[in-house]
């Protein structure tokens, strides 16, 4: 090992020594810092703290190397904000222990920025969010932390924006596998939240979550998220929505989640959450409810969503005796679209009336048709031209951004004059990406663009090129990347 003194543009009141660790050179840092970190590698050999007041500025490329249960104490101003090519790492500093978390504290003096950063093996939640502290995380990655609660990141009396972020393989011993919210009013936009899970033997008042767990009040929005493949001892496999958490979940696909007891998809209980057009496709749950487990003199408005291909009860409805589900599609659920206890809302879920489109539907306007998807099984929740979902949505909700009503489900049909092709078709050809549609006889020319980010409008994303037939091969996509397509045509 070789010590050398090093200077730095930053203050501290600990040593600070170059350390060479098998061939990596690594700045010991400790206790109280502020300043700038630059582009090397850092280890945390104990607790850093911004105090109040103070600043800290992470650069692009930097890594941050945290020793056993090692923590950061962020009163002050923090930004740390990498680039596409050159993120933010923190992480332990050996795969023989993990460290412990990043706390952000004082309302009235914290301030932080997160972007591009990457965040793993933490022991107790890789983020934690305190008191009105004023957070912003965006285009980073929290993965294989775990915690009591927020496996990912826990958030308490506070109101962070979260916005194009991965969290993923992270769980909680009790509730909130991938992001735990109490007391909270959290905005999480354009994110993925996958592969987490909750309640491994624990237990706790927010029932479950293994994605998403909105507990104690927490009004928490969702919006354009990608939240699959979570998983829960407890319930709600992708949310939980528990003691007056008014959540309000828009344009989001719910699907490949389970639960060992009820809502593999959503649990609301003693809540009253606002669900509006979002795909509830193909979740799990050993009792009941895989779709969505209402309860409890719960009191939702669930409007425009596609509940489908659930492998239980699509809804299931017990001692909640009001709750407002209108405009959606219920369909092909295994063990019934919706069920009951005694104080069934009357009419529901009964084909008695017709909608504006001439199908069948009960009293709420609610259809149990065959939606017509692209292609489901490969998570692809477009509707078909001849979708029974199109302009099925309520006539009070906002347009869809073609200017027409809207339709039923996560991602509407593009008409009139929008020219977006609806049946992308996108498969792996070695490391190549191949895209395929039906041909439009009036196209002269197909434009195709390519982003990062799920559901962006079109003028977000990035043109890849033209095609004069339907198809085109992305030889630039690369095996492992995750991409984002869409083809129009003039």
């Amino acid at each position: 090992m070789i010590k050398k003194l090093f200077p730095i543009a930053f203050g501290f009141t600990a040593l600070l020594v170059l350390l060479t660790l098998d061939g990596n050179c690594q700045i010991a840092i400790s206790d109280t810092i502020s300043g700038v970190l630059i582009d090397t590698v850092y280890l945390v050999e104990d607790t850093i703290i911004v105090a109040p007041g103070d600043s800290l500025i992470i650069e692009p490329g930097a890594v941050l190397l945290f020793n056993f249960v090692t923590t950061a104490e962020i009163f002050g101003y923090f930004y740390a904000v990498g680039t596409e090519e050159d993120s933010i790492i923190f992480c332990s500093a050996s795969e023989e222990f993990e460290w412990s978390t990043i706390n952000f504290r004082n309302s009235g003096y914290t301030t932080a920025e997160l972007g591009y950063c990457h965040f793993s093996q933490a022991s107790k939640s890789a983020i934690n969010i305190f008191f009105d502290a004023n957070v912003h995380i965006h285009h980073s990655t929290v993965e294989n932390n775990h915690a009591n609660w927020g496996g990912g990141i826990y958030i308490s009396y506070a109101s962070p924006l979260i916005e194009y972020c991965v969290v993923r393989n992270n769980w909680s011993v009790n509730n909130g596998g991938g992001i735990y919210n109490t007391h909270s009013n959290s905005v999480i936009e354009n994110c993925l939240v996958y592969n987490n899970s909750s309640d491994n033997g624990g237990g706790g008042s927010g029932q479950g979550g293994g994605g998403i767990c909105a507990n104690h009040g927490s009004s928490v929005t969702i919006n354009n998220c990608l939240i699959y493949d979570n998983d829960t001892f407890g319930r709600g496999g992708g949310i939980v929505c528990n003691d007056e958490s008014n959540a309000y979940i828009s344009r989001s696909a719910i699907y490949g989640n389970s639960s060992t007891h009820q809502g593999g998809g959503l649990f609301i209980t003693f809540a009253n959450p606002v669900i509006e057009n979002c795909t509830i496709y193909n979740n799990s749950a050993d009792s009941s409810g895989s779709g969505m487990g209402i309860y409890y003199t719960s009191l939702p408005d669930i409007k425009n969503c596609l509940i489908y291909n659930n492998n239980n009860v699509g809804v299931d409805i017990l001692y909640a005796p009001d709750p407002e589900i209108t405009y959606s599609d219920i369909f092909g659920n295994t063990g019934g679209e919706i069920v009951f206890d005694s104080l069934a809302v009357p009419g529901l879920g009964i084909n008695s009336a017709i909608n504006a489109n001439g199908d069948s539907c009960d009293v709420f306007f609610n259809i149990m048709l065959e939606p017509l998807l692209v292609d489901p099984l490969s998570a692809n929740f477009a509707l078909t031209a001849n979708s029974p979902c199109i302009d099925a949505g309520s006539p009070f909700s906002a347009l869809d951004p073609d200017g027409t009503v809207a339709d039923i489900g996560a991602m509407y049909f593009p008409q009139l004059n929008q020219n977006i092709i609806a049946d992308l078709v996108i498969t792996m050809q070695g490391d190549n990406v191949y895209l395929s549609w039906t041909a439009i006889p009036a196209a002269e020319i197909y434009h195709i663009y390519r982003a990062e980010e799920p559901y962006f409008d079109i003028s977000g994303m990035t043109p890849l090129g033209n095609s004069i037939t339907p198809e085109y091969l992305d030889v630039e996509g690369g095996a492992g990347e995750k991409w984002f397509y869409a083809v129009s045509w003039e």
